[in-house]
């Protein structure tokens, strides 16, 4: 640190300080400490406020033109372009937008918009879209398959939560229309009918033995 006694960029050099002070007034009119590479430490302080209020301004600016309705039109034309697709798909791809897209879906914010979005009548027409085509109805192929999945339903079907919904299904009118249905159908007479024959050819096989 220059105690006050170096007064050249030189001497300041000589003893590896980053400062150095003349005592003389620069070109404009500052009386302070000279950096060794940039000059005089006030005009290096007005040229960075300078640039911070540039840069604020330039912000400013983008971000009125970004409102404007000539701003939107400007943007949604580059969205549609293919340099903006480009651009945009590369993003999504990157680490970067993967972490801030799960950092928001994990926040209080992100579960309240994708709850809203499920309840509304545009989420629930996409998810019946989704649900419906070969891309859905693989990917639920492929869950009903994995462990996770049998992991989850065992569990399910072993806890209270479950046994209250099927003893309430089960005395349910609804249950009771389908079991009548279902007794009534050639599918259920034939599986009855099966039921006999296996009966009768155990009873025969006892007797005969």
């Amino acid at each position: 640190m220059n105690d006050g006694t170096i007064n050249t960029r030189k001497e300041a050099l000589a003893q590896r300080l980053k400062r150095y002070f003349t005592g003389e007034a620069c070109k404009r009119g500052h009386v302070a400490e000279w950096d060794v590479n940039f000059g005089c430490v006030e005009c290096i302080a007005e040229r960075e406020a300078s640039k911070r209020e540039a840069s604020d301004k330039a912000k400013a600016a983008r971000k009125a033109y970004a409102a404007s309705d000539e701003g939107k039109v400007a943007h949604k034309a580059y969205v549609a372009s293919d340099k903006g697709k480009a651009t945009k798909a590369a993003y999504q791809a990157s680490d970067k937008a993967k972490a801030a897209k799960a950092a928001y879906e994990a926040s209080d914010e992100g579960k309240a918009i994708k709850a809203a979005y499920a309840a509304s009548e545009k989420g629930k027409a996409a998810k019946a879209a989704y649900v419906a085509s070969d891309k859905g109805r693989a990917a639920k192929a492929t869950y009903d398959a994995s462990d996770k999945r049998k992991a989850w339903l065992a569990a399910y079907r072993a806890s209270d939560k479950a046994k209250a919904a099927k003893a309430t299904y089960d005395a349910s009118d609804k249950r009771k229309a389908w079991w009548a249905a279902y007794r009534a159908s050639d599918k259920a007479k034939a599986a009855q009918a099966r039921r006999r024959e296996a009966k009768a050819a155990a009873l025969l096989s006892v007797v005969t033995t």
